[in-house]
């Protein structure tokens, strides 16, 4: 067999192997785009960023939007009530926002979770908050220094709470003074608005509080 011969040979099986690896590559991705197809789950979303399962229930699942909204979904179907709202605590735009949520092991126990987010500062926060009660798919948006300072004001409203918060690397000291119904204006609001915690309201009651932050240097 002369060099020119052999030289043919080896071109034609050379190309009958690519040949090959092309229909068989092909076939795969053929195979692969028949197997899998994207389907719109839910809709009406604005900025989603993450998409959360609840570990005490295989039916729910939660999704963070930037702008400061943790969504619910209930056995496919989007809630019309927020699990929490931030976004009067967070700055959003560019990287910013409400940009992560977390459930630790015991949260069906615990009823604590924990959301990442950028405060209006731009530092990045970490902040523990607890689900309203058992079973609820509504979070209490008092963190764990408001919602002691809370308890607290109700006991003795005469007595501002105080303590250091922690936002990133800095520090903050943090007063919170009792915000009370100091007309029946105030009641008749409070008892009627829809998100309201409770709807018994009555003058000169503490009905939240309001927080004054400093940062430490």
């Amino acid at each position: 067999m002369n060099g020119k011969l052999r030289c043919r040979l080896m071109a034609a099986r050379t190309a009958r192997r690519l040949l090959a690896a092309a229909l068989l590559l092909h076939s795969l991705s053929t195979i692969a785009s028949a197997q899998v197809r994207a389907d719109v789950y839910v809709s009406g979303l604005s900025l989603p960023v993450a998409f959360v399962q609840d570990p005490s229930s295989a039916a729910t699942q939660y999704i963070v939007e930037q702008g400061g909204r943790i969504r619910v979904i209930r056995n496919g179907v989007l809630q019309s009530t927020d699990f929490l709202n931030l976004a009067a605590k967070i700055s959003s735009g560019g990287e910013r926002g409400l940009l992560g949520l977390a459930f630790p092991a015991d949260y069906a126990t615990s009823g604590r979770f924990y959301v990442n987010f950028t405060n209006p500062a731009g530092h990045t926060v970490v902040a523990r908050f607890k689900r309203s009660g058992p079973n609820s798919l509504i979070a209490d948006p008092a963190s764990d220094l408001e919602r002691n300072a809370l308890e607290s004001l109700r006991k003795n409203p005469e007595v501002p709470v105080t303590g250091i918060v922690t936002s990133g690397r800095k520090q903050y000291f943090q007063a919170i003074y009792p915000d009370l119904a100091v007309s029946p204006a105030c009641v008749d609001c409070h008892n009627g608005h829809l998100l309201s915690p409770k709807r018994d309201f009555k003058l000169n009651d503490v009905m939240g509080g309001i927080a004054i932050t400093i940062p430490l240097e």
